[in-house]
């Protein structure tokens, strides 16, 4: 048996999503398989916290994360236990994340935005990191996917994940990682022993346009060109 868990959320923490934390669980626990989930918001920990306290309601193992923006492009630190400071090298950020006994995960690797670990970084980073995510369901990660077919081979010494890198609430789960097992330890286990493989689909065109239409809104309230509106509950 494979459990699912998804390792890469965002909720309405980070700057660029926009799911209340509350409303992410419940769509994780109700329309997904997922046995776990980490909440991995942009240089913020908070929604990971809310998250963790309001696990128990669902009965969904919650893992605290965080996005952290290097120098070189973003990392992912899985099992924290505080929050770790942004503008630091992709060396840097990897130690600070062993250092409270948590897992760096590279996500959507050699994907197009500056915010992507690139080639030369990559190289560097493979033998440090804990896992590599292969699967990302963005366009970016769609567009990297036949690099990361390549990547995968050299995975073959790290864990290759998958993770939805939802912003909206429906994308929730979309793709994921499967491992041996349904807790948040055996999950962890899995990761260190090399045991876990990507799985899932790629955003649809009516996924990319739904979060480009939210992220355009919220801009414009943010310039003061529209009023900021409640969110609805959810895209899906």
């Amino acid at each position: 048996m494979l459990g699912k868990a998804d390792l890469h959320v965002h909720t309405e923490y980070s700057k660029d999503a926009f799911g209340p934390v509350e409303e992410v669980l419940r769509f994780a626990t109700w329309n997904t398989e997922l046995c776990a989930i980490a909440i991995t918001d942009h240089n913020t920990m908070q929604g990971a916290f809310r998250a963790l306290d309001l696990a128990p309601k669902f009965g969904l193992e919650v893992i605290l994360g965080e996005e952290i923006d290097s120098v070189e492009g973003h990392l992912i630190g899985l099992f924290l236990e505080k929050p770790i400071a942004p503008g630091k090298s992709a060396e840097e950020t990897v130690d600070a994340i062993h250092e409270q006994g948590g897992l760096a995960v590279i996500p959507h690797p050699m994907g197009r935005g500056s915010y992507c670990i690139k080639k030369g970084a990559l190289r560097r980073l493979l033998p440090l990191v804990d896992g590599i995510e292969l699967l990302n369901p963005t366009w970016g990660g769609r567009l990297s996917s036949r690099t990361n077919r390549v990547l995968s081979e050299r995975a073959k010494f790290i864990s290759a994940t998958g993770g939805s890198d939802a912003h909206l609430i429906g994308h929730v789960g979309r793709a994921h990682t499967l491992f041996p097992g349904s807790t948040a330890a055996e999950l962890r286990r899995a990761l260190e022993e090399r045991a876990t493989q990507p799985g899932g689909g790629f955003w649809t065109v009516s996924d990319h346009l739904s979060y480009f239409g939210e992220l355009g809104l919220k801009w414009a309230a943010s310039f003061g060109h529209i009023p900021l509106r409640r969110r609805r509950r959810a895209r899906i």
